[in-house]
């Protein structure tokens, strides 16, 4: 199954939640509302609970889900230069290795085999990234 993330918009003011990505498992959500814009909320389905808070220091644009059966990985977009990868167990943020000033990452798309992924600007630049093997672990 592969992750989708799903992006409400209208002219109405913005309330609620407005982004929602479930893991390839279907284990974790992850969602954003609007009195919030800042915070994302991973839940886990499997207990019914809120498992962890993301506090951002720019707003969330976008939520994506590694689609690799080996982890649930989330990676979370502000649209500034950085990258916020969270998994159960850890959770890491690091620069964009570009040399472009103002390159900020607004949308992610993993590769299908989860090793890697295109951090996309709002000008559809893209660069590569590959996270280190140790940030996965061995889950």
């Amino acid at each position: 199954m592969s992750s989708k993330s799903y992006v409400f918009q209208s002219d109405l003011p913005k309330v609620g939640v407005s982004l929602v990505a479930i893991s390839h498992d279907s284990r974790f959500a992850a969602s954003k509302n609007e009195m919030f814009p800042n915070v994302v909320f991973v839940w886990d389905l499997t207990k019914l609970q809120l498992n962890s808070i993301l506090v951002q220091k720019h707003e969330i644009t976008h939520l994506t889900w590694c689609t690799s059966q080996h982890t649930a990985t989330l990676n979370v977009s502000t649209g500034d230069g950085k990258l916020f990868l969270w998994t159960e167990r850890v959770a890491s943020v690091c620069q964009v290795p570009v040399s472009k000033e103002n390159f900020g990452v607004q949308r992610v798309h993993w590769n299908p085999n989860g090793k890697s992924f295109a951090a996309i600007d709002k000008n559809n630049s893209m660069v590569f990234v590959y996270p280190q093997v140790a940030f996965f672990g061995s889950e």
